[in-house]
């Protein structure tokens, strides 16, 4: 026996000099070891953010949150290490580790 959960959140933010912002994030827990949470991020027509994670307790397989925009933008990020890589159309573009974005052209930037 386990607990199963869904959680369903729907709502809005007003950002001041910025259109409306929609969030929506849908979390389920479907068996002891397994969860997923999706979510979309939206702002006026034209910008669009999605996000999936999935969690498997069972497996090897660590858990990774995977992110795109309407531009073809992709972040793909191990939860368990920190790390991750970022591409545009599937190009790489950046790897990302211990809060430092290593560009491909060499370029560096700190996200602390």
């Amino acid at each position: 026996n386990f607990m199963q959960t869904t959680l369903d959140f729907t709502g809005t933010l007003q950002v001041p000099s910025r259109p409306l912002l929609t969030f929506n994030m849908q979390s389920n827990r479907t068996s002891l070891n397994f969860d997923a949470v999706n979510l979309t991020y939206s702002y006026g027509l034209n910008v669009r953010i999605t996000g999936t994670t999935t969690n498997d307790r069972t497996s090897n397989i660590k858990p990774t949150l995977n992110m795109t925009n309407q531009d073809g933008v992709n972040l793909v990020f191990d939860l368990q290490n920190d790390t991750g890589t970022a591409s545009v159309s599937g190009v790489k573009q950046a790897d990302i580790s211990n809060a430092v974005i290593n560009y491909t052209d060499g370029v560096s930037e700190s996200l602390n």
